[in-house]
């Protein structure tokens, strides 16, 4: 009969531990004490020859100290990447060791940055020495340490290829305290066929040596698989590796061929449109980014073109006016100008102005299922201000998590933030890439930021360029910026009332989705699609997108309902904080749209009249909106006027052709505000001429001393009368005139 597992531990230098399996009395003509006896002569052979490798850390330019861990022969975790802890408490990161030579040690590579390593030193018993890497072993995940001195004590694992079977397993580990040595019988059992890489493996404890019954040791397994074969029974001496001075060789290699491909780009924003009178709605989401300056890293994958790691909204993107690129070895910026944005990705594409000679970055174009466990060079890149500032490390891929599209992802130890892997040919194999989210995931989805996307599906994106591009994603000229898409319709969210009272509660959750409608604007994408008041949307299903948007809208119940009746009491320094009358065209469906981009497919299910029915769309630009329309400051009058959009007119119930300006805003202590004026009144005439739009108003009161204005608010009209003339002493209105403080932001 097979013994099935016995398992024996010792901590050393303490009393001895021992815990077994239910196991036969007598298991293949041996005994339970047969086998204890067995293990306590491989313990005490290979005992002296266990080391604890220490690796004392440090912070490097105040950054915490960052480390991968190493792969336990225990438990097949990684411990160890709580490295700040380790400089905290004052004590180092302790890695279990073997003694192979007199000044030679093999411990698995807990993948410590150069930068947060302060000393390497190897301890046994009361004996500590100094230690430093002199070689990586590419396929084991583990070192070979140098020794200053011999450690006292310590005796050399006896290394013998040609040793028979039986083999057992040895582990040394730290656990509940204690430095402990565990013996298991060793079994290649459990055959594993990695299909999509043809090649079957066994799958063995990791971190462990592999010994005969006398102690001897056969082999060492570090990565915990070895092949079906007897190749594994090599020596350290004859495994795959790198020493230290090659590994410095091959860094220094990278750095060149990769110097001028992977640089910093800059990105110019005009500033957004927000006008300070716009009151943001109850719960609405900040929708841009405001800086007019951003900072990121250009990867060059072509003669001329290159991908900017930026993940923008299409909003922001429409703001870009310039690219600027700072290559190592140009003493001036490099412009380049926008190409495309990809849908899929956080990534934009631009090219150089003129042609520039630099080496590009090449993609390695396989997948790396067969580089698991393989030693990778990782560059690191981090942006600190205006300069880009590089790591370079060494790394290796884990193993794979699934992700989008059935996409596999590598996983490596430690931090994977702004890292870069190359192969030893210096070929990219992964590099860091947010995901966009699709408009049905836009509420819920958390992005986990940049994931280590693999280069050969970057490949494929970038071979088929003319069907992963976001048309939609793309800088506009600044009178275009703020441009919304639309519906064509107003709206209210359902409710269980209304839900129940026609008869759509089971199609909208009892009334928590579902928006009614309440208004179709004539020749709007809904007039046209047939839509009318009191039918419901339901959800949306976008082009390219399987997942359907369960249709919301903002409950206006939420704002803040317009004081005409207090107007005339609102001290003037809360002018700015006056939400606008009506609902803004800025609604949640209107922002989705838009994200989504103009001239995108979407079908959208109705219920309408008693039926579920589907209407199929296409995003368009909507009129201009309030938020973006035209105005005009006047500093003298103290008054900021904008021209009356769709939305205002509906809600003043005014004719397409009905004259008017709207009063955005009212500066206090000026001529407008000690007149009377308030916001969003409405000017009609300008010394009884009617004013049809902003240009109109400017021209009426260029040059006149005396201003006669015609003021409607709701259906009550005054005349406001009040000085134009300019006031030279007056340092905050003058010395401009009308023309130079035209089209003033406020």
């Amino acid at each position: 009969m097979k013994i099935k597992t016995i398992a024996v531990c010792f901590a050393l230098g303490l009393c001895g531990l021992a815990t077994f399996a239910a196991t036969p009395e007598k298991a293949d003509g041996k005994t339970k004490k047969d086998v204890i006896k067995a293990s306590e002569a491989i313990i005490k052979a290979v005992k002296p020859s266990l080391v604890i490798v220490q690796y004392y850390l440090k912070y490097d330019k105040g950054q915490e100290p960052v480390v991968g861990g190493y792969r336990c022969g225990e438990c097949n975790r990684f411990h160890g990447t709580d490295a700040g802890s380790f400089v905290k408490e004052e004590r180092p990161l302790e890695v279990p060791g073997y003694l192979v030579a007199p000044d030679r040690v093999i411990s698995a590579d807990p993948l410590i940055a150069s930068r947060f390593l302060e000393t390497i030193k190897v301890k046994f018993g009361d004996a500590e020495v100094k230690a430093g890497i002199a070689t990586y072993f590419t396929e084991q995940q583990s070192l070979e340490l140098k020794l200053e001195s011999p450690l006292k004590s310590a005796t050399p694992l006896a290394l013998d290829p040609e040793v028979k079977a039986p083999f057992f397993n040895v582990t040394y580990a730290f656990d509940q305290g204690f430095w402990q040595v565990s013996v298991t019988p060793f079994e290649r059992g459990k055959v594993v066929y990695l299909a999509d890489i043809d090649l079957t493996v066994c799958v063995v404890q990791p971190n462990s040596l592999i010994v005969a019954e006398n102690g001897k040791l056969a082999a060492l397994s570090m990565n915990g698989t070895l092949p079906t074969d007897n190749s594994w029974r090599n020596p350290p001496t004859k495994l795959p590796q790198m020493s230290a001075e090659a590994m410095k060789v091959a860094l220094d290699k990278l750095d060149k061929d990769i110097n001028q491909g992977i640089f910093r780009v800059k990105l110019h924003f005009r500033s957004p449109k927000l006008d300070k009178t716009i009151m943001p709605e109850y719960g609405q989401e900040e929708k841009e980014q405001i800086e007019t300056e951003y900072n990121t890293i250009g990867i060059l994958f072509d003669t001329n073109k290159f991908l900017v790691l930026a993940d923008l909204k299409p909003r922001v993107t429409a703001r870009l006016e310039s690219i600027q690129t700072f290559v190592p070895g140009n003493a001036e910026p490099l412009p380049a100008v926008f190409n495309c944005s990809l849908k899929d990705y956080g990534v934009l594409i631009a090219e150089f102005k003129t042609p520039a000679a630099l080496k590009k970055i090449t993609l390695s174009p396989k997948n790396n299922l067969k580089d698991v466990g393989n030693l990778l060079l990782k560059v690191k890149y981090d942006l600190a201000g205006d300069q880009l500032v590089k790591y370079f490390e060494h790394s290796w891929i884990a193993d794979f998590g699934v992700g989008w599209r059935g996409m596999l992802m590598p996983m490596i130890p430690g931090d994977d933030k702004g890292a870069f892997l190359f192969n030893q040919k210096n070929e990219l194999v992964a590099l860091p890439m947010i995901r966009r989210a699709k408009a049905t995931m836009e509420k819920s989805f958390s992005s986990p930021g940049p994931q280590l996307i693999q280069s050969c599906y970057m490949q494929k994106v970038l071979a088929d360029l003319k069907n992963n591009i976001d048309i939609g994603n793309v800088p506009v000229p600044e009178a275009e910026e703020g441009r919304l898409a639309w519906l064509g319709i107003e709206a209210q969210p359902l409710n269980n009332e209304l839900a129940k009272a026609n008869n759509v509660s089971e199609l909208t959750q009892n009334g928590q989705e579902g928006i009614l409608i309440t208004c179709v604007y004539p020749d709007s994408p809904a007039a046209k699609a047939g839509l009318k008041p009191g039918d419901i949307l339901l959800r949306m299903f976008v082009e390219g997108d399987s997942a359907p948007i369960n249709l919301k809208m903002d409950d206006p119940s939420m704002r803040r309902p317009f004081p005409w009746a207090y107007l005339d009491q609102i001290p003037e320094q809360y002018y700015e904080r006056i939400p606008t009358p009506w609902q803004s065209a800025e609604n949640n469906i209107n922002n989705l749209l838009t994200n989504l981009g103009f001239g995108k497919k979407i079908s959208i299910k109705c219920f309408i009249d008693g039926k579920v029915v589907s209407k199929d769309f296409i995003v368009e630009k909507a009129p201009e909106h309030y938020e973006i329309a035209e105005k005009y400051k006047n500093d003298n009058l103290g008054l900021t006027v904008r021209n009356i959009t769709y939305e205002a007119r509906r809600y003043f119930q005014m004719k397409d052709d009905a004259p008017g300006v709207i009063v955005a805003k009212i500066k206090p202590g000026s001529k407008a505000s000690v007149s009377g004026i308030k916001p969003f009144e409405i000017i009609t005439q300008v010394n009884d001429v009617p004013v049809n739009n902003v240009s109109d108003f400017k021209k009426q009161i260029k040059d006149q001393p005396e201003l006669r204005l015609n003021v409607k608010r709701m259906s009550e009209s005054r005349i406001v009368k009040m000085s134009a003339q300019l006031e030279p002493n007056n340092k905050n209105f003058g010395p401009r005139n009308d023309d130079t403080a035209a089209n003033v932001n406020d």
